[in-house]
């Protein structure tokens, strides 16, 4: 059971004379063999899936700050670790040395999930037969990775800063749950949807340097802005382009109807409202938008 954790500039840790770059633990040792002592583990190296110069996995374990129950963590009384809501790790011990002891790996604790019983899988971490095989990443409440059916998932709606209550349920936080894409501006960020009989790239959205793009390929379909009202335009795929304009009720049009609308009605009439009168002249009638007569187009 972790009990304490210490990272590269904590001022008490244990080896913080050399500035060691992993993190290290200290770790309560318990058994259930009959006879077994519980003792202390001061400054057990962490490991990790991968590290190299610039390249790893940065985890630290959580150490127990009280029980499920809501009682605070008191090393001078004994306590079930089981009922703690620290991690359960497997130590092991280079050259059978106490003093160079490792976390090899965390183990589930009894009482892992709380709360989250009828929860999504990997919302809830306890699975069952309906999960089938899936691959997924939980932490402070954000959840990614692999699903049975082969869906990638990034659910980020449930982050927190990861402060577990008595009963040892995630505390809600309004901090967190952002999802953050960094790319290189003359990279850009590319979206493919893609044909599952062709196997080819259907719609590309495409966001960079250039501004943001979307491609249709074999596929017809249509972009959309959307707002409270309704579309607030839409834009057919290439097999029949067209636009779309207004909110709420809207009227489909060609690209070849827009056209011709704009240049025998919408700009006369516009000329015509918005042209200064000459000096004690008589203003033009003013045409209001019901006037504008087509059947093809909507005015909001």
């Amino acid at each position: 059971m972790v009990v304490a954790t210490y990272v590269y500039d904590d001022p008490d840790h244990p080896f913080a004379d050399r500035k060691p770059a992993a993190i290290y633990c200290d770790v309560l040792v318990y058994t259930q063999m009959t006879g077994g002592r519980t003792y202390l583990v001061r400054g057990a190296l962490v490991t990790q899936e991968f590290a190299s110069i610039q390249a790893g996995v940065i985890h630290k374990p959580r150490a127990a700050t009280q029980t499920i129950a809501g009682e605070a963590l008191d090393p001078s009384r004994p306590m079930d670790p089981a009922q703690l809501d620290g991690d359960h790790v497997l130590l092991g011990f280079i050259d059978d040395k106490r003093a160079q002891a490792v976390i090899l790996r965390a183990i589930p604790p009894p009482n892992q999930g709380v709360g989250h019983e009828d929860a999504p899988v990997g919302q809830r971490m306890r699975l069952i037969l309906a999960d089938g095989d899936p691959l997924l990443f939980r932490h402070h409440g954000v959840l990614a990775g692999f699903s049975d059916d082969g869906s990638y998932i990034i659910d980020a709606s449930g982050g927190n800063r990861g402060a577990i209550d008595a009963s040892g349920h995630e505390v809600p936080s309004p901090a967190g749950g952002a999802v953050q894409v960094r790319a290189k501006l003359s990279a850009g960020v590319t979206l493919a949807l893609v044909s599952p009989s062709t196997g080819a790239d259907a719609v590309t959205q495409t966001l960079g340097q250039g501004g943001l793009s979307v491609a249709f390929g074999s596929l017809p379909g249509r972009l959309t802005l959307s707002g409270a009202a309704g579309s607030l335009m839409a834009v057919p795929g290439p097999a029949g382009a067209a636009a779309q304009f207004g909110g709420g009720t809207n009227t489909l049009v060609s690209t070849a109807s827009l056209v011709s609308y704009l240049n025998s009605q919408l700009i006369p009439w516009a000329k015509a409202s918005f042209t200064p009168s000459p000096a004690g002249g008589t203003p033009p009638p003013r045409a209001t938008p019901a006037a504008l007569g087509s059947p093809q187009v909507l005015v909001p």
